[in-house]
């Protein structure tokens, strides 16, 4: 049978629906990975038990979300599923203790996933192959099995996201084949057997200015000081306001951005605590942040998906999107909400909002990143319609 990607959603709150839906709407398919994204709402064991019971041939993964993407808009209380099938190849390992996970451990994960496809390490290929994260939002840790992956297979494209938990920071779910938890990770070694690619895109641009962090915790992602003076205060003068203890700010104008190559990788203000900004990455003592100012969101979009599909088959395109939840929330304050979700869906396209992108042994914020693929000879029509963008 020849390998694809199919998507299907679904929307309510009682596991045993949402699933039996999801089920229903690949019937037909042999999945050898199925990926569901799903709302908060919907029982993350619960989850895990009814999706590894209707795909028992197939490994199953899943994380709690921000929101949810799919049929080009964000939604609250759904499920998406990513089914890849017939000749696509699939092997996952789970990281259980992302606090605990050491850089020297790559090397050892990589090895037990290539084995999951009866190949060396040496044998993975950066043109048949690729690595799908998901990390818990909320514990740290992330970045240094990011970084140890892209050590252990240089070349080799590595996407994903941090689980969410809505809008609440309190806690976030990670599942695999059948068993939850949290404080953890999955990662998954894919042969799609169709043509793909990886990307990431922001919108944002330095403005010139530049701060000091003067005292961080990097471990639990607190910015405590900045320039000297206490964080929310130094952050509230860049902002123009007060900022109060509580106030989610990932939607903010006012970001930070860190040198990478040619180019810049974002570090999003998530929220105020008590102790000073929550960061969606960690920030050492001494860091120097570049303050950022965003561009026109929906167009940088519009453009950078435009781009994505450069050098894949014009037949049967499909995106996997992992979308900053803080992008989302500036839509919303800009009242552009249905543009961007029109924006991100130039092809039939499914996805969550993180806490938190991965890309390429990066872990970035306020960015789309995601994967392209091409399923020559597929009907292009199947699935989602097709979403015309405007210009408003």
């Amino acid at each position: 049978m020849p390998a694809g990607v199919s998507f299907a959603c679904a929307e309510g709150t009682s596991v045993d629906a949402v699933v039996a839906a999801l089920h229903a709407e690949l019937a037909g398919e042999a999945p050898t990975l199925v990926m569901v994204f799903h709302a908060r709402t919907l029982d993350p064991a619960g989850m895990a038990q009814a999706a590894r019971a209707a795909w028992p041939g197939a490994h199953t993964v899943g994380c709690t979300t921000h929101n949810e993407y799919w049929g080009g808009a964000f939604h609250d209380d759904s499920a998406v599923a990513v089914a890849f099938v017939g000749a696509a190849r699939a092997a996952v390992e789970v990281v259980p203790d992302m606090g605990a996970f050491r850089p020297d451990h790559g090397a050892a994960l990589v090895g037990r996933l290539a084995s999951g496809l009866d190949l060396a390490p040496a044998a993975v290929r950066a043109d048949q192959h690729l690595l799908i994260t998901l990390t818990d939002g909320l514990c740290g840790g992330d970045e240094r099995l990011l970084h140890s992956l892209t050590r252990a297979l240089p070349g080799v494209s590595q996407v994903g996201g941090n689980a969410g938990d809505g809008t609440r920071f309190e806690q976030t779910f990670i599942w695999v084949d059948g068993r939850v938890q949290s404080g953890g990770g999955a990662v998954v070694l894919l042969e799609p057997g169709v043509p793909f690619r990886a990307f990431a895109a922001h919108h944002f641009r330095p403005t010139g200015d530049r701060v000091v962090v003067t005292e961080a915790d990097p471990a639990r992602r607190r910015i405590i000081a900045i320039d000297g003076w206490p964080a929310l205060v130094a952050y509230g003068r860049l902002l123009g306001t007060d900022v109060q203890v509580g106030t989610a700010l990932g939607g903010n104008d006012v970001q930070f951005g860190m040198p990478s190559g040619d180019g810049w990788f974002m570090r999003s203000v998530m929220a105020a605590a008590e102790d000073g900004l929550v960061v969606a990455g960690g920030v050492g003592e001494g860091e120097i942040l570049h303050v950022m100012a965003p561009g026109d969101m929906v167009a940088s979009t519009r453009h950078a998906l435009d781009r994505v599909f450069d050098d894949l088959p014009e037949q049967g395109r499909r995106l996997l999107l992992f979308h900053c939840g803080g992008r989302h929330l500036a839509a919303l304050a800009e009242d552009r909400e249905a543009q961007l979700g029109r924006a991100m869906a130039p092809v039939p396209a499914v996805g969550f909002s993180t806490y938190g992108e991965h890309f390429d042994g990066q872990l970035v914020n306020l960015t789309l990143s995601g994967l392209a693929f091409a399923l020559a000879g597929a009907d292009e029509e199947e699935g989602f319609a097709l979403l015309e963008s405007d210009d408003g």
